[in-house]
């Protein structure tokens, strides 16, 4: 996981949150958030609010994903009665595939 850490911030991202269910990165110079899931599957999260905005970006997305750690993301219901945090899912093979994913992005 380390390792994987070190990748996103060495693409313009700083760690500003770290918790068991995920790792919050702050982009240096436009803020846009990202959260890095501890799953067995290489998973980060993005806003929805920027993913709605970019049709390639919501295509690419293996789904929306529920967590209270996203909370720096909007809320809405999902199953229980409350609402809870959400964000667009992508997983990737390598951290290098992830690194390339947030460069592109960030363009």
């Amino acid at each position: 996981m380390n390792q994987v850490i070190e990748e996103i911030e060495q693409v313009h991202y700083k760690m500003t949150n770290e918790s068991t269910k995920s790792v919050e990165f702050e982009h240096r110079t436009n803020g846009e958030v990202v959260y890095l899931l501890p799953n067995q599957e290489l998973t980060i999260v993005l806003d929805p609010v920027s993913v709605r905005r970019d049709s390639r970006l919501k295509e690419r997305s293996t789904g929306i994903n529920h967590n209270t750690s996203l909370r720096t993301f909007p809320k809405r219901k999902n199953q229980g009665v409350s609402k809870i945090h959400y964000g667009y899912a992508f997983k990737f093979q390598s951290k290098e595939e992830m690194a390339a994913f947030l460069l592109d992005i960030d363009k």
